[in-house]
């Protein structure tokens, strides 16, 4: 559905071509293009890598009604305030006090994200370090992640941010942290979890 013409579907299908684009209408598209950028979006945003995501926000942009620049800001803007609001919806208040009392007691925390999530630490990093505790941020640069994240002591708290789409290292050192037993915060998608 998401890649083929409508011509070599209806061959696969063995129906007209015409058969895809009245079922599209009666499902309330304008014709089937319409229908089928549903199914790029689901394709396009399940595979992996920035190129993908870049094409998916390509066929995105043409399909909106105001192709300005200050359409396209107000599109960000609505985006990320519906994810804020959802975060709002779906985070668990006692999660929260536990993970603040974790960030608490722990020696030293650190800190891991990187691609879209890399912001998120960098302000957590700075927070911290501004209420005076000790936080190392497990940055990719030089390739040294991996190996910071080793040092870890058993009375250090580890907090990783990542998204849909996580990157590689990201998981690399939580599956690592995870198997040497040491305690974890993630924080995925919207909602944090132990």
């Amino acid at each position: 559905m998401a890649v083929l013409s409508v011509t070599a579907l209806a061959v696969k299908c063995d129906v007209h071509a015409s058969s895809f684009v009245r079922f599209a209408q009666a499902l309330g598209y304008c014709g089937f293009k319409e229908l089928q950028v549903l199914f790029q979006r689901r394709l396009s945003a399940a595979a992996p890598g920035f190129d993908a995501r870049v094409r998916a926000l390509e066929a995105e942009l043409r399909g909106r009604a105001d192709h300005s620049e200050i359409g396209f800001l107000r599109d960000l803007v609505v985006r990320d305030l519906t994810s804020l609001q959802d975060l709002l919806a779906s985070i668990d208040a006692a999660q929260i006090a536990r993970v603040v009392d974790l960030m608490e007691v722990a020696d030293t925390i650190y800190l891991l994200g990187q691609l879209r999530s890399a912001p998120v630490v960098d302000l957590l990093c700075y927070v911290l370090a501004m209420l005076g505790k000790r936080v190392v941020l497990l940055d990719p640069g030089g390739g040294l992640a991996t190996h910071m994240a080793r040092t870890m002591q058993p009375g250090d708290l580890r907090f990783a941010v990542s998204f849909r789409l996580y990157a590689a290292e990201v998981v690399n050192i939580v599956e690592d942290v995870a198997a040497r037993g040491c305690r974890l915060w993630r924080l995925v998608t919207t909602l944090c979890r132990r």
